[in-house]
C-alpha cells in the first residue's frame, strides 16, 4: 500500500514538474478599461496566451477563479501548464482595496467611551487597541491602563454595557 502511494505521489509531482509553462495568478486587478485580458490577472511567459480576452460573463461575479483561467488557456493551447493561486478579485476602477481605508478607527485612535449600567451613564476618553469597523467589538484603554470591551458606534463612540 505504501509503495502504491509513493508511486502515485511521484507521478503527481513529476506531472507538475513537466508542465510546459506556469501561470501565477495575481490576488486582485482593478479594471481600467472595458476589456480584461489574461495578462491583467496573471503573469506567465507565453505572449500569445497573455493577449486572450476574458469575457465579461467570466468576471461579472467579481472573481476570475482557477477553473475559469484553466478553461480559457485550454481553449488557446494544448500544452501542459500549472496554475499557482486560486482566484483573482476583480475591482471596479472606483473601488480601492486598501486595508487602511476599510477601518472606521485605527489602533491608537482616540475615541469617546460611553459606559452604561442600568440608569447610570459615564463618559470618558480612551484609545482603541485594534483596527475596527462600525458595529465591531473593540478593546479600549482608559487613562488608568484599564482595558474595556465595547461596540464601536458612529462618531468614534465606543459603547460599553456593564
Amino acid at each position: 500500500m505504501k509503495k502504491l502511494l509513493m508511486v502515485i505521489l511521484f507521478l503527481a509531482v513529476s506531472d507538475l514538474c513537466s508542465a510546459d509553462f506556469k501561470i501565477f495568478l495575481y490576488s486582485q486587478h482593478k479594471i481600467k478599461s472595458d476589456k480584461l485580458y489574461l495578462k491583467d490577472v496573471a503573469s506567465f511567459s507565453r505572449k500569445d496566451i497573455m493577449e486572450t480576452e476574458i469575457p465579461l460573463a467570466v468576471y461579472e461575479d467579481g472573481f476570475v477563479d482557477k477553473r475559469e483561467i484553466m478553461d480559457l488557456v485550454k481553449s488557446v493551447t494544448d500544452e501542459t501548464f500549472f496554475i499557482y493561486g486560486s482566484a483573482v478579485r476583480i475591482l471596479p476602477d472606483s473601488q480601492v482595496n486598501d486595508v487602511r481605508n476599510q477601518f472606521y478607527v485605527r489602533r491608537g485612535d482616540t475615541v469617546d467611551i460611553l459606559i452604561k449600567r442600568k440608569s447610570i451613564s459615564i463618559e470618558m476618553i480612551g484609545k482603541v487597541l485594534i483596527n475596527a469597523r462600525i458595529g465591531q467589538k473593540v478593546n479600549v484603554e482608559v487613562d488608568n491602563k484599564k482595558i474595556l470591551n465595547g461596540i464601536l458606534k458612529e462618531g468614534k463612540l465606543v459603547e460599553v454595557i456593564l
